[in-house]
């Protein structure tokens, strides 16, 4: 008889397979691949030396696309590089004053940013662009590649691996899936009840529901992941034909030795040589990934030099806390002290009870020694110890800059779980330096110039102060991830422009007294004013409501009254509402004022007059009663603007 529960399983088990498969079905046929070379050629496309990167790399983006960004910049003339020596790796990048001033597209702009925020005097050493953060690397490299494939794609070049209707079919099958697990968990309580022997279909359902959703979301969720970029039939086409650049590049047998100082002479060549992997030396002089944590570049002291950087790894005492080398040094020194006292305890506790013979008793002579021996040992080195971090405590140090680098510390230490530091590495004005240990929760990024107060024996950092933030690794803007690329565009809501019925000059004639204007907060089209006379007590309250379903339902509330004669406006007592176009405005007198209700249709022609003639979307200005934010105005007196 076959087990109805191992069937359900067996169909949930197949129906993952299956999903799986078809994931992978798809993941095979939408794999881009390197189309033919067309014959080798000198000429030279439109595109930029990035996006060629990608086409040519089987729509994979590698280091080569910033690298030949970089020297295309120099190629343009936005910068410069200069050797001074026979080394390639002592060159340096120079911006230049009489830069063109055309836009550049998002990844070079990028690029060319890095390069600003480094220089200093407008000079930095091509090895000076690598990130000192992991982070910061992985995130401005990240944003570098959506930049370039969201330009690949509006040239036409490059699409989605997944379109919609792979993404829909997968989610759908992954629906699929959901229903065999959902059929064998219901099936599975429905036949095995609670103790009590009742059960309910329904409280079967809702059980098997929340983890059916579940499988259905993860699915989803892995089938709208980016799963890479594939070639469009032009982007094959393009991709050809750099292909065929790039093997009459590979003609040159001197192409390929070219330091980056060549773009002076080669020009574009070289930059698209480099995206092209043709450039041996250029690709290995540039570098704007993660830089070497030994030896760091610094600009401290106002020009580049290199600093060494030791990390400390099996130091006992490195960034540890005062009290637990105290606590630790006083237990050793008093074992050391039980040795050294009692070293010749077992020889009179085990002699008589076992019978030792002289023979065996030179053992013991051996293990007195050795005692007494680690004892002295323990009790140098912790008195040692104690005096040396007693001293530390009392003697800290104070040093002021540049932060080169900040790791995490290993996890294991000695097999000792150690999670509460971290490595800070200091250029203060040496060219060799050890790492101090940073307590986990302080601030400060690499490039910062920062203050520290310092133990210098356990090389703790005890305070921290950024004295001046340097430069982020995040300079590029647009989307960071291809998430952000693949959602739709959304256009911000247009706000209705609040035209300026009255000044407050206007009401402070009407009302014969000087007024105070506050503008209270505004939602969406609607907004309202009020006036306070001299004793502080309010005479007016202005509302206005501009253009959409709102203003013609306010417009619909206040068609009551007396209609003003010559002018698309109703008076009710000392109300009276006022449409211009797209545009309503509803005065109210309050308090003293309320009798003058007879001069409103005045106020409101005013009204009329100042609104029909002001160009639409205008802002107001400074002297009428809608400042930018909400708050009082000065008061003005009758004749005299505000």
């Amino acid at each position: 008889m076959i087990n109805r529960h191992l069937l359900d399983a067996g169909i949930a088990a197949s129906a993952f397979f299956a999903w799986y498969l078809m994931y992978g079905v798809a993941r095979a046929v939408t794999r881009p691949t390197a189309p033919r070379a067309a014959p080798a050629t000198q000429d030279l496309g439109e595109e930029p030396p990035a996006v060629v990167s990608l086409l040519v790399n089987r729509w994979e983006l590698t280091e080569d696309a910033a690298e030949s960004t970089l020297v295309d910049l120099a190629a343009r003339g936005y910068l410069e590089f200069r050797q001074p020596a026979d080394d390639p790796m002592h060159t340096t990048i120079h911006l230049r004053a009489d830069a063109p001033s055309e836009s550049l597209l998002p990844f070079e702009q990028q690029v060319l940013d890095r390069v600003r925020a480094l220089a200093v005097g407008g000079v930095v050493p091509v090895t000076a662009l690598t990130f000192r953060d992991a982070g910061e690397a992985a995130t401005w490299n990240r944003r570098l590649r959506v930049a370039v494939v969201a330009e690949a794609r509006k040239r036409g070049l490059s699409r989605k691996r997944f379109g919609p209707a792979v993404v829909s079919l997968l989610s759908f099958a992954g629906f699929g899936v959901a229903a065999s697990v959902f059929w064998a968990i219901v099936h599975y309580l429905v036949l095995h009840p609670d103790n009590s022997g009742e059960h309910s279909t329904a409280g079967s359902i809702m059980g098997a529901a929340l983890p059916c959703l579940g499988v259905w979301a993860t699915l989803s969720t892995v089938a709208g992941r980016y799963p890479g970029e594939k070639g469009t039939p032009l982007g094959r086409e393009v991709a050809a034909r750099w292909l065929g650049v790039r093997a009459w590049l590979k003609g040159d047998d001197g192409f390929a030795a070219l330091p980056p100082a060549a773009v002076a002479v080669w020009d574009r060549y070289l930059s698209y040589g480099t995206a092209l992997g043709t450039t041996r030396i250029t690709s290995a002089v540039l570098d704007l990934g993660l830089g070497n944590r030994r030896l760091v570049w610094s600009s401290f002291g106002g020009d580049w030099h290199r600093v060494k950087i030791r990390y400390p790894r099996f130091w006992p005492r490195y960034g540890q806390r005062g009290w637990r080398i105290t606590k630790r040094g006083v237990v050793l020194l008093a074992l050391g002290v039980v040795f050294i006292r009692y070293a010749t305890k077992p020889r009179s506790v085990l002699t008589e009870p076992l019978h030792l013979k002289p023979a065996a008793l030179k053992w013991f002579d051996l293990g007195e020694h050795v005692l007494v021996a680690f004892g002295w040992f323990l009790v140098v080195l912790c008195a040692y110890k104690l005096i040396r971090n007693f001293i530390d405590l009392l003697t800290p140090r104070e040093l002021t800059g540049q932060l080169l680098w900040v790791e995490d510390w290993p996890k294991t230490t000695l097999g000792s779980a150690v999670t509460d530091r971290s490595y800070l590495a200091l250029d203060h004005g040496q060219d060799r330096t050890t790492a101090f240990a940073r307590p986990n929760g302080l601030a400060g990024r690499p490039g910062d110039t920062v203050r520290i107060k310092v133990r210098r024996w356990t090389r703790r950092v005890i305070e921290l102060t950024v004295v001046e933030r340097g430069v982020s690794g995040d300079t590029g803007s647009g989307p960071s991830t291809f998430e952000e690329l693949d959602k739709p565009a959304v256009v911000p809501a247009q706000r209705t422009p609040i035209l300026e019925p009255l000044t407050t000059a206007d009401v402070a004639a009407f009302l014969g007294t000087d007024v105070r204007a506050t503008a209270l907060p505004q939602f969406g089209s609607f907004g309202s004013v009020t006036y306070d006379g001299p004793d502080g007590k309010t005479l007016m309250l202005l509302q206005h409501a501009g253009g959409g379903a709102f203003m013609r339902t306010a417009w619909r509330a206040n068609q009551r009254g007396n209609p003003v004669p010559g002018l698309d406006a109703f008076m009710k007592g000392p109300r009276a509402a006022l449409k211009v176009g797209d545009m309503i405005v509803i005065v109210t007198l309050m308090g003293r004022a309320t009798g003058q209700a007879h001069a409103l249709p005045q106020l409101l022609a005013t009204a009329a007059t100042r609104l029909s003639g002001a160009s639409p979307g205008s802002a107001p200005g400074s002297s009428g009663p809608f400042p930018a934010s909400p708050g009082s105005l000065p008061s003005s007196g009758g004749s005299s603007g505000s």
